[in-house]
């Protein structure tokens, strides 16, 4: 059994996988303030009690990434591969600064390369991958198997956030999409500027 990981900004995904399918899969918010250990301890304790050989993580929080790694080797006594530029990818890559990748943008740019890189008939195309999260990634494969880098923006939750931090009267409200674009009030119109905003980067 394997164990896959991926740490993000606010939320933990964790998945037990067998033959490449995933059998068990988990989602845990969390908050920055948190420990790490106490963090990865709960993760941990939320997964079933399963055998496990091997483990690998994408995370974006170095403090995080350290803690379970060291949960992972205390409870299945087994080491945790941490993706990074380093490891062994299925394109090349032609990005300036590799080593400030981020690791969920290279596991993202791997998945959608290996699911969509090549149709039925195996002939090659270019890909886009959007991961959505706190920030937003785009990730830009070439047909021929480049990595070109790609863009990274707020995401509506961060948005959210900024806005109601940087402003005196502007109401906290959830980022949920509105039925119109023009908000006939101050809640429509911040929703609006969210989602509409976060869309249309998504369709360029």
């Amino acid at each position: 059994m394997h164990l896959v990981l991926d740490a993000g900004n606010s939320r933990i995904k964790a998945g037990l996988a067998d033959a490449g399918r995933i059998v068990h899969a988990l989602r845990i918010d969390y908050d920055r303030a948190e420990a790490p250990e106490h963090i990865a301890g709960r993760v941990l304790a939320a997964l079933p009690n399963i055998p496990v050989d091997r483990a690998g993580l994408t995370s974006v929080v170095p403090p995080v990434t350290g803690a379970l790694r060291d949960a992972v080797a205390t409870r299945h006594g087994c080491p945790t591969l941490v993706i990074d530029h380093r490891v062994r990818l299925p394109f090349t890559l032609a990005y300036e600064t590799p080593h400030t990748l981020g690791t969920d943008r290279l596991a993202a740019a791997a998945a959608a390369w290996a699911l969509f890189g090549r149709d039925p008939e195996g002939v090659p195309h270019s890909v886009v991958a959007v991961d959505a999260g706190t920030a937003v990634t785009y990730e830009v494969i070439t047909r021929d198997g480049r990595y070109l880098g790609g863009a990274i923006a707020a995401g509506p939750g961060l948005t959210r956030q900024a806005l109601r931090a940087g402003t005196a009267q502007l109401p906290n409200v959830e980022p949920t999409l509105p039925t119109r674009a023009i908000g006939r009030s101050t809640r429509e119109a911040i929703q609006a500027g969210m989602m509409f905003g976060f869309l249309d980067g998504v369709a360029g």
